[in-house]
This record gives structure tokens, sequence and C-alpha cells, in this order.
């Protein structure tokens, strides 16, 4: 070896962080790459990678229609925000604040940020899953949860029914 130190350049997390969720619009078969690169970013500066996040977050609640690029954008963060693997923990904190950020959105006088809204809070619970400690321990402030959660109940019943066999469905039809 020759001696010389090799000086990395500082890494950037704003262009990272936006470079990433340019790049999981394109398809999801880069998603994992996206994910990886933005814990990293995460862990590199965490005030400025919330601040670029939200603000790359608020420009696709904005759109209403329902384009690849936005419906890609919206999974990656559910999956971002649920992704756990040796090196990266999951992160209850992210997943309680981006909840308490997008709750009070769903009552927003825009339908497109109330829709887009409801979904990335539908994409996170389900992707948080029933056993997740960010659901168990944090207690949100806002009254439409519990109609949420109740709505959300009866509409797994539903759905349960829906994947059923047609055989098991013969008391419905009598």
């Amino acid at each position: 070896m020759t001696g010389k130190t090799v000086v990395r350049e500082p890494v950037v997390v704003r262009e990272q962080v936006i470079g990433a969720l340019e790049e999981c619009q394109r398809g999801f078969a880069v998603h994992r790459k996206c994910i990886l690169r933005l814990k990293q970013a995460q862990i590199a500066d965490p005030q400025e990678f919330m601040e670029t996040f939200v603000e790359c977050l608020n420009r696709a609640l904005l759109v209403f229609k329902r384009e690849p690029a936005v419906e890609r954008f919206m999974k990656l963060v559910a999956s971002f925000v649920s992704f756990s693997n040796e090196k990266y923990p999951r992160d209850g904190e992210m997943a309680a604040s981006l909840l308490e950020y997008l709750i009070p959105l769903t009552a927003a006088k825009d339908k497109a940020v109330r829709f887009r809204a409801c979904q990335l809070t539908s994409l996170l619970l389900n992707g948080l899953g029933d056993d997740s400690e960010v659901l168990a321990a944090h207690t949100f402030t806002d009254p439409r949860v519990p109609t949420t959660r109740e709505a959300a109940g009866r509409m797994g019943g539903r759905a349960s029914v829906a994947v059923q066999p047609k055989e098991s469905l013969a008391w419905a039809r009598s």
C-alpha cells in the first residue's frame, strides 16, 4: 500500500433521498435497492432525511390520478417504513411520526390529499402487521382512529368471505 488515505466525498443526504425516490418510480424491481439507499441516508443525517422525505411525500400526496409512478412511490414508502433486516432494525419512531402526520391529512379539503393520505395510512398499517410495537405502544390523539379501526374490522369480515370457496357460501344463497 502506498500510505495514501482514501478520502470519500461527504454524502449529500438530500440528493441521495431524491435520487432513490426518483428511481423507485421506474419499477418495483429496484425497490429493495432504493430502500437500502434510504436507510443509509436516514442513518447519515436523520433530520435532513425527514425534511427531504416529507417534502417529496407532500408532492406525491397532491396527485389524484392512479398513475403507476405515484402508486410505486406509495408502495415504496410503506415498504421502507416496515423494512427490517440484520443491519437495519424496524424504525418504530419513523412509522409513528409518519402516521401522526398522515392521519390529520385524511380530513384535508383537497380530495387528492385525502385519497393519498388514506391510501398510505392503509399501506402502512397493513405493512406493519398486527404484532407491531408501534401500533400497540402508540396512542393516536385523532378521534377518527377508533372509527377507522372499526371500519377496517368490518371490511376484514367482508374480505374474508370474498376469498372463501363458493361451496362455503351456500348459506348466503338460501
